[in-house]
């Protein structure tokens, strides 16, 4: 682990420091330039290389699972750590598990242990799952009962049960939650943003449900909020109005092709197709 100074970083008096975990993702780039523009200052964390520098942040390419990361925030007297290294992949395998799951518990226990005030962890409403008996407005005590089958569902299920836990453990460190619904804009390659971007979506013939999204830059602010305040605690995030599906197509560009119940049920050669991971 080996820390790469940006012209003007450094341990500066009376200057905040964030670390964000996940750095090159297109949220985490997002929150450092917020964070930069309002005085802080920030180390990026990520297990790859940049494809280019961040400018004024203090870059450090290191896995959060290195032995090292505790002594990285202790040594840098780190205040807030916004944990954006997530891998949304749709089927769970050894690397993403330890990626997402073991990650935010040492990221958790590294925090905890290294006298950062708090951590704000990204998650989402697809832990509620899709089910016909859900209210309009889920609340946050809602139980999970969005699909295991689904690697990056049962990795979020799996990263908040571990955090219910921690913080009762823990209660000195303030720990933030955000579900977010689904984020579109600003590269972010959520699984309802790639379904957006095929020419064709297939729907549910007879169907237009209604969604809640969140642009990117929302998702940002809500983030900002959560550092540079304080506001533990588990909050779902999504703007209103809820939109139609099929409009939202048409908003993109996009064209609907509705198709039968069985032919895009889950497990069905066509559900597999559209459902596989680019990044996989």
């Amino acid at each position: 682990m080996k820390l790469i100074s940006r012209p003007g970083a450094g341990t500066l008096t009376g200057m905040k420091t964030l670390v964000i975990t996940g750095i090159g993702s297109p949220l985490g780039r997002a929150v450092s330039r917020e964070a930069l523009n309002a005085g802080w200052r920030v180390i990026g964390v990520d297990r790859r290389e940049l494809p280019r520098p961040l400018q004024d942040v203090t870059f450090v390419r290191a896995d959060v699972r290195n032995p090292l990361f505790p002594q990285l925030l202790r040594a840098e007297h780190v205040d807030v750590v916004f944990h954006a290294a997530f891998q949304w992949r749709i089927s769970r395998t050894y690397d993403s598990f330890e990626n997402n799951v073991v990650g935010a518990m040492k990221v958790l226990a590294a925090a905890a242990l290294s006298g950062v005030r708090k951590v704000i962890v990204p998650s989402s409403v697809l832990v509620y799952g899709a089910h016909p008996d859900h209210p309009p407005l889920i609340p946050e005590d809602a139980p999970f009962r969005g699909a295991s089958r689904f690697g990056y569902i049962r990795d979020l299920r799996d990263i908040e049960t571990f955090l219910r836990g921690f913080g009762e453990r823990y209660p000195d460190l303030g720990i933030t939650v955000l579900r977010f619904a689904s984020i579109l804009g600003g590269g972010v390659r959520s699984p309802l943003a790639r379904y957006l971007a095929l020419p064709v979506a297939p729907t549910l013939s007879g169907h237009n449900p209604l969604l809640q999204v969140l642009h990117v830059e929302d998702a940002v602010r809500a983030v900002w909020e959560a550092i540079d305040e304080d506001h533990p605690g588990v909050f779902n995030v999504a703007a209103q109005p809820p939109q139609a599906l099929l409009h939202m197509i048409h908003l993109v560009g996009g064209r609907a092709l509705p198709l039968p119940e069985p032919v895009i049920r889950p497990g069905s050669k066509l559900a597999r197709f559209l459902s596989r991971n680019p990044h996989q």
